[in-house]
């Protein structure tokens, strides 16, 4: 497949480059075959065709920014880079022109007088007469012959159309970036204004600058939420989200087990349903509170970049970025027992259990899973030694005989859990209504 869309695109321009280059490698150096030589020199120019390979490999370093402005300076910088380039081509014509024996007719090179000058010398003669062609400079080189003639006014067309393009493009990629720079000084000096006037004490006045410095950067990269992705369909929409939320969810041990044991048409219907009516992503900031101990637990999250810390009963607790945060909520009533607060400027996926619960409700085979992935979770609980927002910590078996309910753990590996002999846990709905929370029980002992 390489070897056909190699054939199809950059085969032909690569073989006349090489067959140009074999043939001055090998091609005679006696005084009768020096016009022929340097008609084959000047010929290798064709090779800057190859340069149309650089385009696909400059979409793709722009593809790595993630700030609009360094975006547009990138693409400044292009622009420059690809005059200059122009203009050095245009000029190795130029002095390969000047460097034909034309049967005894006088040349540029002969007649500047620089036909014994230095190569450097030469070049930059040639040079001087490509940006005189631009309007920017002035040479005394002329043509002097037919052939010359021909190539100044080819040169002149080309350099009239492809400057003005290029002196637009860039005007216009220099007047969005001063208008970026100066919304962005203008808005920052707006709200320094509105915080020395409303009072505003330095403590709180340096939170809310810094988080909205970090928040400004994030909409200039667009990077979460491109205003394009609106005309997708909406069923398209739903699939994008499932797959934008997927690494996340597969850390959640009921989403590990249905998303890996495939999917009937009306369960990833519902998962695209449950990712884009339940699923949001949340910007934090330093020592931003998410939920105090005590508090009815309405969400279970994800740290996806930041650190976060979890307050109980005098210790601290780093959140890790791969565990889900007060997923109990999911499957029965929860209190929050401790408190988790922001260390740095955090990005955290929520799933809403309510909206959950109502989305599982709506599709049998996935209600069905949840419910027995709800009992032996609760049972677990009511079994566990200490129970936090974090995690549910196991009893140590003390010898008495047990049972086994197998249950893939949390981290992906295969935990067993004990309960005593003859004794099964009995999930008990909430609400028998239809939406009520999925296979939602009520923990016996919870401290």
């Amino acid at each position: 497949d390489i070897a056909l869309q190699y054939l199809k695109s950059w085969f032909l321009p690569d073989l006349v480059v090489t067959l140009i280059d074999l043939v001055i490698t090998f091609f005679s150096d006696s005084e009768a075959d020096r016009a022929s030589t340097r008609i084959l020199r000047l010929l290798r120019l064709f090779r800057v065709v190859r340069l149309g390979k650089l385009t696909r490999f400059a979409s793709f370093l722009r593809d790595k920014f993630e700030s609009e402005v360094a975006y547009t300076q990138f693409t400044l910088l292009l622009l420059i880079i690809g005059m200059i380039l122009l203009e050095h081509f245009i000029a190795c014509g130029w002095f390969g022109i000047g460097s034909l024996d034309l049967g005894g007719r006088m040349t540029w090179v002969e007649a500047s007088g620089a036909e014994n000058s230095s190569f450097t010398l030469q070049y930059t003669h040639s040079l001087r007469w490509a940006f005189s062609q631009l309007g920017i400079g002035g040479t005394n080189i002329e043509a002097t012959n037919e052939a010359e003639g021909i190539y100044s006014a080819g040169v002149a067309l080309v350099s009239l159309i492809i400057f003005s393009t290029i002196m637009g493009s860039m005007t216009s990629l220099v007047s969005t970036l001063q208008s970026k720079r100066m919304e962005q000084t203008q808005q920052f000096g707006l709200l320094r204004r509105f915080l020395r006037t409303s009072q505003v004490h330095d403590g709180l006045s340096q939170r809310v600058t810094r988080f909205l410095h970090y928040t400004y950067h994030e909409r200039m990269a667009n990077s979460d939420d491109p205003y394009i992705l609106d005309f997708l369909s909406k069923s398209l929409q739903a699939e994008l989200q499932l797959a934008r939320y997927s690494s996340q969810l597969m850390r959640m041990v009921f989403f590990a087990d249905v998303l890996g044991n495939g999917l009937s048409l009306q369960e990833g219907k519902s998962l695209q349903t449950l990712a884009s009516q339940a699923i949001s992503l949340h910007s934090l900031a330093e020592d931003d509170v998410v939920f105090c101990a005590g508090h009815a637990a309405c969400s279970a999250y994800m740290v996806t970049s930041g650190s976060m810390r979890y307050l109980q009963g005098g210790f601290e607790k780093d959140a890790s970025n791969d565990l889900w945060i007060s997923e109990m909520c999911l499957w029965t009533s929860w209190h929050h027992v401790g408190d988790l607060v922001c260390h740095s400027f955090c990005k955290l996926v929520a799933i809403h259990s309510e909206d959950f619960c109502r989305i599982i409700s709506a599709s049998v085979p996935l209600q069905v899973q949840a419910h027995e992935y709800a009992a032996v979770y609760v049972e677990k609980m009511n079994s566990a030694a200490s129970v936090d927002d974090l995690r549910i910590r196991e009893v140590q078996n003390s010898g008495r005989r047990a049972s086994l309910i197998s249950l893939p753990g949390l981290k992906g590996g295969l935990h067993w859990f004990a309960f005593p002999w003859g004794k099964t846990p009995t999930p008990v709905p909430k609400t028998p209504t239809p939406v009520a929370k999925t296979a939602q029980v009520q923990p016996q002992l919870l401290s």
